[in-house]
């Protein structure tokens, strides 16, 4: 925590408000149920480091690296009321975000995707997908967010004991701890239907003022709000925040 708070007095940012889930509150959304209550710190979350326009906020969510149970470390998940969108960026680390929509019915997924992404990858959040992050590397998890206001919805998840899918530990290599594991993606029972799982790669998508790689940070975009204009106002690129126009499936 001090590290980021370092950072951010050292950028001229503002002081977050800082947000912590315990393992005991994320148990809700473990695919093992008898994982044991703990006071545990489970990741960290320091929002409003930046505002744009009193209505686009930049946050900073720090993932540790661990196993409990069978899962790697997750955020809990959740959909946004208002349907808007989100740009992620991992800063250290490697992630694998779990996207997925439904139609009519919240237990019947009609599209599920897996991206895997590593330092300078940018991820985008369409309009009307809920999601996760997931630390499935060998350090600790630093992701980047910009998002508009409005409320999150983190009932569904909780409903369905977590995301549509469960990103599990298939094999340790002695002695690591679960760094360098192979992973399995395991379908979560608790929906009634959901699909076969698409990994994405991300594309640039210079409409939206987004080019991954380090060299272009997310955060720059607040000196050219213009370009996050599409956070608070969707509708107006909609032909943009597409999953075939923001990510190529492999």
């Amino acid at each position: 925590m001090e590290n980021i708070l370092k950072i951010a007095a050292q950028k001229g940012m503002r002081k977050p408000d800082v947000s912590q889930r315990t393992i005991s509150d994320m148990k809700p959304v473990f695919k093992n149920q008898d994982v044991p209550k703990s006071d545990s710190v489970y990741y960290t979350v320091y929002r409003n480091l930046e505002i744009v326009g009193g209505k686009i906020r930049y946050d900073i969510t720090v993932i540790p690296q661990k196993i409990v149970g069978e899962e790697f470390t997750k955020t809990f998940g959740h959909y946004h009321a208002k349907a808007n969108p989100e740009l992620y960026e991992v800063l250290d680390g490697r992630a694998a975000f779990l996207l997925q929509k439904y139609k009519t019915d919240p237990s019947e997924i009609s599209e599920a995707y897996i991206i895997e992404a590593s330092a300078g990858d940018k991820v985008v959040m369409p309009p009307g997908f809920g999601h996760l992050s997931v630390n499935i590397g060998k350090e600790d998890l630093a992701l980047a967010n910009w998002i508009g206001t409005g409320a999150y919805d983190y009932d569904l998840m909780k409903n369905f004991h977590g995301g549509c899918y469960y990103v599990l530990l298939a094999r340790q290599s002695p002695g690591d701890g679960g760094a360098g594991a192979d992973i399995k993606f395991e379908k979560n029972p608790n929906y009634r239907a959901v699909p076969e799982l698409k990994k994405l790669k991300p594309k640039d998508a210079p409409g939206l003022g987004i080019k991954n790689g380090k060299d272009d940070p997310v955060l720059d975009l607040k000196n050219e709000p213009k370009k996050l204009e599409w956070l608070s106002n969707y509708e107006k690129y909609a032909n943009l925040l597409t999953i075939e126009n923001l990510y190529q499936e492999i």
